[in-house]
């Protein structure tokens, strides 16, 4: 489905522990065990009949393309530059362009803040804490 729409993706294989990533000078090699953490990077049973299915993989999906289909679109387009001419003026959090955050981005990067069409990205990761630090204070 994904080829379908021009969407596409990177496949990397991962270590187990999430300590090494086959990417750049070490993409292509084939290291069975981690040099990190020495753990095996593939499913041992496969191993053994030359089969190299990796334990863990990481699915990297490129975001401009997305980003390029997503304008495509000219009411979506409406959509993603509606801050501009509606966003900032409530006094309640409407949309996050009335928050301060969204208006101490504006003041800090004036040179991004001044075309609409940019897209300001947020970290959601439902529930993951991606610095290994617990939710919960």
């Amino acid at each position: 489905m994904m080829r379908c729409f021009s969407l596409g993706y990177k496949k990397y294989d991962v270590f187990v522990n999430n300590c090494f990533l086959y990417y750049g000078e070490y993409e292509g090699k084939n290291y069975i065990t981690c040099p990190v953490c020495g753990e095996r990077c593939f499913k041992e049973a496969h191993v053994q009949q030359n089969q190299y299915i990796p334990r863990k993989s990481l699915w990297y999906l490129p975001i401009t393309h997305r980003l390029k289909r997503l304008y495509m679109c000219r009411k979506t387009a409406e959509h993603m530059t509606w801050h501009l001419t509606c966003g900032g003026e409530s006094e309640k959090i409407v949309h996050p362009a009335s928050a301060e955050a969204w208006k101490h981005f504006d003041c800090t990067y004036l040179d991004f803040a001044s075309d609409p069409r940019n897209v300001r990205l947020g970290l959601c990761t439902d529930g993951f804490t991606p610095f290994g630090h617990t939710a919960a204070p």
